[in-house]
């Protein structure tokens, strides 16, 4: 009778038993391990449109259930359910698993099996899906999001309070026409000249940025004081660039009609925590409860703006509108808001970071996709034009039903690797390049390689956008001396380092582009969703 002990864990634990199925960086010693990151890549390729289509069919209950803004669009493309966002949520990843995990039982003929540090939604997929005896439950670990009137009322509140010093301190003085206008966040994508990190040289002198500091409280959360502050700050920027700030163009009413707009949400969408969602045999229903769970907090947030945004193409006539995150719920709500209101502006979507075959958030239901309807509650708003950042890029958004895509002569993120130079290389120094949702993954699978070399150097860059305090603490506490937290700009150490180690950051591919040498970290547990992964399946 043989054992599997399926775990999930960043450290090597000793256990018995015959098997062991990884579904993070550690390893369960002396087990025969199951995991096959090939077999899980080529997995999620097969699986992804089947996927894409069936979470689109989603969108069924919602409109019985009459979740559809404005008579208009339904709620389904405002939540984060459509957007597939594998870096947040573990439904797509625990079908891969399960999927393989079948093939494993059945192939070698095992009859029990363990769950080490599981939640409980993987421990229901996978029972719902494998018929075997289970020895221990593991924790009961369903993820919701808590206090959720009480973070909607301190998201509104903050808002209504900055809101009043904004009207008072700030007037919008945009021309009645311009040619384009580009969408952004601040403070989060401008450096302290304000250039704006992805648009770049794209940005001419008469051009706009329609810019936006609360955002949906999600993709830029800043406290009370933090927003005060970026008002201030971007009231003497508009001394001398051309801003358009959306959040003036909130009301007062808005504001209370999004919050009783976010009670409404709230209660009526518990009707689709009613339902069983299941996806080839397996109940992945809890993990579908936590996409809802964010929905219902975004959803309210995004639809503030819907006036906001009316009164500013009203006041202006825009020719071109360039936005990315146009993939994301956020993104999503500009495409509808232009189209439904305002179609003689041509909405450029463009792409804000590498794409890959296995990147969900890319991938639309070929049934979702119509180009010549108008109808949203049935067919998500589309961007007239989508400028991709080279041909995988276009592949990936032909294979994602995406049209009209047109490939960019120069990136403007990556203008900055013109001006490197690699003549003074640093001998035995590395570069780490983390992303936004992996720092543990990456520290964890470098340790024990930083303790055994320590005349090399390792300058961790971690994300802007993660949570540095914390990684940081974590690092530092290890008391590794040839660790360098890294603060400077990316191209400092792309000039000079031997080594590039990445899982799915941007940067490995500018590092790759530039000759360096590259080593991309790929767990066997983990789909990996970096473009180089393609290249590299090519070259071999």
């Amino acid at each position: 009778m043989s054992l599997l002990i399926v775990y999930q864990g960043y450290e090597n634990i000793d256990q018995r038993a015959d098997y062991s199925y990884s579904l993070d960086l550690g390893q369960v010693k002396n087990t025969e391990s199951l995991n096959n990151a090939n077999k899980l890549n080529a997995t999620a390729v097969s699986l992804r449109d089947e996927y894409s289509d069936y979470i689109y069919s989603i969108n069924e209950q919602y409109l019985k259930n009459k979740l559809v803004y404005k008579n208009k669009i339904s709620l389904y493309f405002l939540s984060d359910l459509s957007n597939k966002r594998t870096e947040l949520f573990q439904t797509f990843s625990t079908i891969c698993h399960i999927d393989l995990l079948n093939d494993c039982v059945k192939q070698n003929d095992i009859t029990r099996v363990r769950f080490i540090n599981c939640d409980k939604n993987f421990i229901d997929s996978f029972k719902s899906k494998i018929d075997l005896p289970i020895e221990g439950d593991g924790p009961v670990n369903y993820k919701t999001v808590k206090n959720y009137f009480l973070r909607q009322i301190v998201f509104f509140t903050k808002y209504i309070f900055a809101l009043c010093y904004i009207k008072i301190f700030y007037k919008n003085t945009a021309p009645k026409k311009v040619k384009n206008i580009f969408l952004s966040r601040f403070p989060l994508h401008f450096d302290k000249a304000f250039n704006e990190e992805k648009y770049g040289f794209l940005v001419k002198s008469n051009d706009y940025f329609l810019i936006s500091i609360f955002t949906d409280g999600m993709h830029q959360g800043l406290g009370f004081f933090e927003s005060i502050k970026a008002a201030i700050d971007l009231k003497k920027i508009s001394e001398r660039k051309n801003i358009i700030f959306l959040d003036r163009e909130v009301s007062i009413r808005d504001l209370l009609g999004n919050f009783l707009y976010s009670l409404w949400i709230y209660y009526n969408f518990r009707k689709l925590y009613s339902n069983t969602y299941v996806f080839k045999g397996v109940n992945i229903s809890g993990y579908i409860f936590e996409e809802l769970d964010h929905s219902i907090l975004r959803i309210p947030r995004l639809t503030l703006y819907r006036n906001a945004l009316k009164r500013v193409f009203k006041k202006t006539n825009v020719s071109n509108f360039y936005y990315y995150l146009h993939e994301y719920s956020y993104g999503k709500f500009f495409t509808f808001i232009l189209s439904q209101y305002f179609p003689n502006v041509n909405r450029v979507g463009f792409q804000h970071g590498p794409a890959s075959m296995r990147k969900l958030l890319y991938f639309l239901s070929k049934n979702e996709v119509n180009y010549d309807s108008k109808d949203a509650k049935y067919y998500l708003p589309m961007p007239n034009i989508i400028l991709a950042e080279d041909e995988q890029s276009v592949q990936v958004y032909e294979a994602a039903n995406y049209k009209h895509i047109c490939v960019m002569e120069k990136i403007p993120r990556l203008a900055y690797l013109e001006n490197i130079k690699r003549s003074n290389i640093e001998k035995g120094s590395v570069l780490v390049a983390f992303g936004l949702h992996d720092g543990n993954y990456i520290f964890n699978s470098l340790k024990d390689e930083v303790i055994s070399n320590p005349d090399k150097k390792y300058y961790f860059k971690l994300h802007p956008r993660s949570n540095i305090k914390v990684i940081s603490k974590d690092i530092l506490e290890t008391g590794l001396t040839n660790i360098k937290i890294s603060e400077d700009h990316i191209s400092k150490y792309l000039s000079v380092v031997d080594e590039v180690i990445f899982t799915h950051s941007s940067v490995g591919q500018e590092a790759y582009s530039l000759g360096i040498k590259v080593r991309m970290l790929s767990s066997s547990g983990k789909i990996n969703e970096s473009p180089l992964f393609d290249i590299y399946k090519k070259n071999k």
